[in-house]
């Protein structure tokens, strides 16, 4: 049996619309890189323009040297003493474009490398607020709170 004339219709009709489809589709979404984006909006990360104040209260027996990670960059921060409370500043340059870090901290005098490396949660500090570190003898257990300023002022700025 042989496809009567109004099959064959509708086979093509539906033959020509595809080529059709596809160009409405890929019009629709060059619509979107067209359009012009608003004066004053920018794309690039904010800056951040605060400090943080860090306060590590060590229970651990060794000195040990506090890096701060940010957007993916560790910076070597200071170096914390043994038994002690240190308080020192996080600078605005160590905090990353959503105001998040993540503190890492290496014993001093330690040969097995990363494997003594304790890091603490990725954290997101807003203005008004500060960090305390405790470090426990078993710095797995080590634990870090956001805080407001006040309670983690620090004694000096840098």
């Amino acid at each position: 049996m042989s496809p009567t004339r109004r099959e064959m219709t509708v086979r093509g009709a539906r033959r020509d619309a595809r080529p059709i489809a596809v160009v409405l589709v890929a019009l629709v979404m060059l619509s979107g890189c067209l359009t012009k984006k608003p004066e004053g909006e920018s794309l690039s990360p904010v800056a951040m323009t605060y400090t943080v104040p860090l306060t590590i209260e060590s229970r651990f027996r060794e000195d040990v040297t506090v890096f701060v990670v940010h957007d993916g960059i560790a910076s070597r921060l200071t170096r914390a003493g043994s038994v002690t409370t240190t308080r020192f500043v996080i600078p605005k340059h160590m905090i990353g474009s959503l105001g998040e870090i993540t503190l890492l901290l290496e014993p001093m005098g330690s040969r097995s490398g990363m494997a003594d490396r304790v890091q603490s949660p990725r954290v997101r500090v807003l203005p008004g607020q500060g960090l305390i570190w405790t470090l426990e003898t078993n710095l797995a257990r080590s634990f870090l709170q956001v805080v407001p300023s006040g309670l983690a002022e620090a004694d000096t700025v840098k």
